[in-house]
């Protein structure tokens, strides 16, 4: 815990921080959100797991979901943003690739990691969906997407996109990236069952 400064008034109110600073990620989500929906998924050329280097635009002119994750080596969240979390939201896709892949879904995993290591993840877990390198944070810089610095590198937050026709039209924020797939199919089964 960092040492604080705080008066014995302020620390009367601590008990109401949590809630609080609950308040405020929420708000800060649903800005988040409300400012993504419609919006033009980016041109920008990506290195992929695939072996050539993907337009992201290209990829999101038919129906397609994008999932973001950290890829960090540590996680300044407790343990939200680590590896062994992105392997289970990679592989939740993977079981899920078929259903998506019959409605006509890309499903598109996205970091700031480098490719080597991406490589090695895509092996590990038998992955069929491509994954994009985006060490820049490029695609997060253009669309003002979250992102933590964590020793000296910019990484992703955990959150997925649907676009379709090139706009992005359901935002998921904050994710569970263990359910993260089945709540995106079970909305699509809502839009068109």
């Amino acid at each position: 815990m960092t040492p604080s400064c705080a008066s014995s008034s302020e620390e009367a109110g601590s008990e109401e921080a949590p809630l609080g600073d609950v308040i405020r990620a929420r708000e800060e989500a649903r800005r988040l959100i409300d400012g993504l929906l419609r919006r033009r998924i980016p041109s920008l050329v990506l290195p992929s797991t695939e072996g050539a280097a993907i337009d992201v635009r290209d990829l999101g002119q038919g129906q397609v979901v994008f999932y973001l994750y950290p890829g960090s080596p540590t996680s300044p969240d407790d343990g939200v943003d680590t590896p062994m979390v992105d392997a289970v939201q990679h592989r939740a896709f993977r079981d899920h690739l078929g259903e998506m892949t019959a409605r006509h879904v890309n499903v598109v995993g996205i970091s700031s990691q480098q490719l080597e290591v991406q490589y090695r993840g895509a092996k590990a877990n038998q992955l069929m969906q491509t994954l994009l390198t985006d060490p820049g944070c490029q695609f997060a810089q253009a669309l003002e997407l979250p992102t933590f610095m964590l020793e000296g590198a910019k990484w992703y937050r955990r959150l997925t996109l649907i676009a379709s026709a090139g706009l992005i039209n359901k935002v998921f924020f904050p994710v569970s990236a263990a359910r993260n797939a089945d709540q995106v199919l079970a909305w699509m089964k809502v839009q068109a069952p």
